[in-house]
């Protein structure tokens, strides 16, 4: 299998890079947003964004992040693109997630506890079937890696999310929510990478071939 993916998120309604994106989307199979979508927009402000990527002719699936409304959720399972508690099978891959994030000190409009966040997880896995290559996509990083350090040092990921990664073993787990964590790390045999801010001009290329996953931390500043 020759599979490429470009991903990107945080993007809070800031598409000024999508242009230039365009030629590496192009050359995809699938974009995948990472969440934040919105900056505490709802249906309607999603959708401006949704479709202005959707002009690239390309398939897209998504998760919210925290600083969308609950109702984005909604709304992007609508679209039948959402990922939050689905099983979705893409030519040969399947792609599962979890949007919104375990909480914060912000008090952003879609956070979720622990438990809340498992239980999407477990419900996308329970209809995976056993299906490789597995994507998981997590708008919060697992806790206690690379991806989720703030500029204090502490790390902020969901442990919900950490703890699914090492009981199940996606392939790979593509996250966002933590822009100063932007890069790759490992957890056991996943691969994780945060796809950063898109509006800082920072997305992950990432290919799949013959049973390996390459991520390549691009930027556009």
């Amino acid at each position: 299998m020759n599979f490429k993916i470009v991903s990107f998120g945080d993007i809070h309604e800031n598409l000024k890079y999508l242009d230039r994106l365009a030629k590496e989307i192009k050359n995809s199979n699938l974009v995948i947003l990472t969440g934040d979508i919105t900056n505490k927009g709802g249906v309607k402000r999603a959708e401006q964004v949704i479709n202005r990527i959707k002009e690239l002719k390309i398939d897209v699936y998504a998760v919210s992040g925290n600083l969308d409304l609950p109702e984005v959720e909604d709304y992007l399972d609508s679209i039948d693109i959402g990922l939050n508690s689905k099983a979705r099978f893409f030519k040969g891959i399947v792609l599962t997630g979890v949007g919104g994030s375990n909480p914060t000190h912000l008090f952003t409009p879609n956070e979720k506890d622990e438990d809340c966040i498992w239980q999407s997880l477990m419900k996308g896995y329970l209809r995976l079937n056993n299906v490789r290559p597995w994507i998981l996509v997590s708008h919060p990083p697992p806790k206690g890696t690379r991806l989720d350090k703030i500029f204090t040092g502490c790390h902020v990921g969901s442990k919900a999310v950490r703890d699914f990664i090492v009981e199940f073993m996606p392939d790979v787990c593509l996250c966002g929510h933590i822009h100063e964590s932007y890069g790759v790390d490992k957890l056991g045999e996943t691969v994780i990478a945060n796809a950063g801010a898109f509006g800082n001009g920072q997305f992950i290329n990432l290919s799949i071939k013959e049973g390996k996953y390459d991520v390549d931390l691009m930027t556009m500043r």
